[in-house]
Parts: structure tokens; C-alpha cells; sequence
């Protein structure tokens, strides 16, 4: 039956003989290169043999999207290595930060830190009785480091203009922290929810990347961690925290 509308309301009619039979429409397939060219700025030309090369093309009819997902990232985890590995520090001899610029950041920036600072109770640890919290992950590592019973000598919020740079832009990691129980350590740590580089924006992880670089041409310990207790792990002996 065929059913249509006019002025005095529905009416039926019979279907036309040719009309009966309708072969279902192809499902359509996204616009993978299309895609990958935005998420990676790759030409479509560098694209279709990354993906000839992988021996995987098949994969994309039967998952499309998440083929699109997987390739997108491994292409640009790929890209990433490849762009750090040419990528060197070196220590220059005699340059170091004036003290005094610490100063200048609780003069110059004391209205940020009224936003929710956190208060500190051990003040011989630090420099500054308060600090500025960017995040609840940032709150709960200032109270284990501030903790009385905390094995960490000497604690800082790194300040904004503490920046290392990276052919991406300047990167500002999180904290400097001296330990000082069994041997001394000092320590740049970068506090995010997860520990997972991966799980990070993708300038973001490559910034990571280049700070990890940077601190250990001045050998100094980086890594990026949820809590107090990984961010000791690689000193941890028994009854460290």
C-alpha cells in the first residue's frame, strides 16, 4: 500500500509494481584521509602508503571509526619520537635564576593566589606561605608534601616564569622538590591525574617530553606523576612514605 497526503488528509493508493523491491543503500564510509590529514597535516599522498605499508587497510570496513581513532594516534605518537629525537640539551655554564625573581612573582602575582591558594603549615619547606593550586591533583601533593611526617626537605611550586623551551613553545613544569634522607635528590615533578603521557594533549605530551629532556642534560630527576608516593617511588626504601 502506498500512503500520501492531500487537502482532505491521508489517502491510500497501490503501489507502483517497480517500486516494490528496494535494494538497501550502502552504508557510508567517513572520510578517512581527510581526517588523518587534520589531525596530522601529513599530505594524502604520505598518508595512503603509511597506510598501504601497515598491511592494515581492510581493518577500516569493518571498524571504521575506531580504525580512524588508532591510525590518528599511532601516526602521531610515531611523529612525535620522530621530532624529539634530534632534540639535545646542554648545560651552560654559569646561568642560573636570580632568587630575587621569586620575590617579584609573590609581589607581582599576589591576586592569583588569592584564588583558592593553598595555606602552607610547614614554612621552613618552602618559600612562600602560600601556593598557587592549579587543580585538586595539585592540592592533594601540596598537603603530602606539606605532611609532618613528609620525607621531602624542601618543597616549590614552580612560578610561570620558570619556563623551559621546546621547539612547540615554552613549558612550565609543575614542582621542584629537594630529597634529602638516605641521599640527597633534587627533583622536578609534573602532577597530572593520570600518569599516562599518552592520555595528554598532544602538544602537551611533547612538551612533557622535551622538559624530561631538558632537566636530565642538568642531571636532575623528571617524571610525571599522580601523588607523592610515585614521585619518590624510584628512591623508595622502606618507611620512605
Amino acid at each position: 500500500m502506498l500512503l500520501g497526503q492531500s487537502r482532505a488528509g491521508i489517502e491510500v493508493g497501490e503501489v507502483l509494481e517497480e517500486h516494490e523491491n528496494y535494494a538497501p543503500k550502502p552504508q557510508d564510509l567517513p572520510d578517512l584521509l581527510a581526517y588523518l590529514q587534520n589531525e596530522t597535516e601529513f599530505t594524502r599522498h604520505t598518508l595512503v602508503e603509511i597506510i598501504r605499508r601497515s598491511g592494515r587497510a581492510e581493518d577500516f570496513k569493518i571498524n571504521p571509526q575506531q580504525f580512524i581513532t588508532i591510525t590518528a594516534k599511532e601516526i602521531t605518537k610515531a611523529l612525535r619520537e620522530l621530532m624529539l629525537t634530534g632534540i639535545n640539551y646542554e648545560k651552560i655554564d654559569n646561568d642560573a635564576w636570580d632568587m630575587s625573581l621569586l620575590d617579584e612573582e609573590a609581589g607581582q602575582e599576589i591576586k592569583r593566589y588569592l584564588f583558592d591558594p593553598y595555606q602552607v603549615a610547614h614554612l621552613e619547606r618552602t618559600t612562600h606561605d602560600f601556593i598557587d593550586i592549579d587543580s585538586s591533583v595539585e592540592r592533594d601533593f601540596a598537603t603530602s608534601l606539606d605532611r609532618p611526617d613528609s620525607p621531602v626537605k624542601v618543597f616549590m611550586k614552580l612560578p610561570r616564569w620558570f619556563k623551559v623551551d621546546t621547539p612547540i613553545g615554552t613549558y612550565n613544569p609543575d614542582w621542584a622538590i629537594l630529597f634529602d634522607k638516605y641521599e640527597r635528590v633534587y627533583m622536578v615533578r609534573e602532577t597530572k591525574g593520570k600518569p599516562d603521557k599518552d592520555d595528554l594533549r598532544d602538544s602537551e605530551r611533547k612538551k612533557v617530553d622535551c622538559g624530561e629532556k631538558h632537566f636530565a642534560a642538568i642531571g636532575v630527576d623528571f617524571r610525571m606523576v599522580t601523588n607523592l608516593k610515585e614521585a619518590l617511588r624510584p628512591l623508595q626504601r622502606e618507611s620512605i612514605v
